[in-house]
């Protein structure tokens, strides 16, 4: 599990999202032939945080994930309604246990330009956010 896993339950959950893309979120790749509008979750960075003394069970990660919202360029004012429905699921969250995940916080970050990609014939709009979250050292899990 990862931040993509966070983003894409906070995402999953949604009423406002899936009204606009029904299911078609995906992690890291759009798939040849998908239909949009649609997301594409993926990861930018990633930081593990350990203890000096590493005898704690768990570990704080932080990953910046980016949610890239795919639009056709006909469908124009669903990328509005889109980007709003993604920052209303995932912006400041709390969830307090994801799988082996726990204490994570999900906060917004800045996030690039919205772009036209001709050569798809879509319009591209990413949203950064901030994933912290509780894992299980290595040493815990065997």
């Amino acid at each position: 599990m990862s931040g993509i896993t966070v983003v894409m339950h906070l995402l999953g959950g949604s009423a406002a999202v899936a009204s606009v893309v029904q299911e078609r979120i995906y992690p890291v790749v759009l798939p040849d032939g998908a239909a949009t509008p649609a997301v594409v979750v993926r990861g930018i960075s990633h930081s593990v945080r350990n203890t000096v003394g590493l005898g704690e069970r768990v570990r704080r990660v932080t990953e910046r994930m980016q949610a890239t919202l795919l639009v056709g360029e006909d469908n124009y004012p669903s990328m509005l309604q889109l980007k709003v429905a993604v920052e209303l699921a995932c912006a400041a969250r709390r969830v307090p246990q994801l799988g082996v995940l726990s204490a994570i916080v999900v906060l917004q970050e800045p996030s690039g330009p919205e772009m036209h990609d001709q050569s798809m014939r879509l319009f591209v709009r990413p949203l950064d956010f901030m994933v912290t979250y509780n894992e299980p050292t290595p040493a815990a899990v065997t």
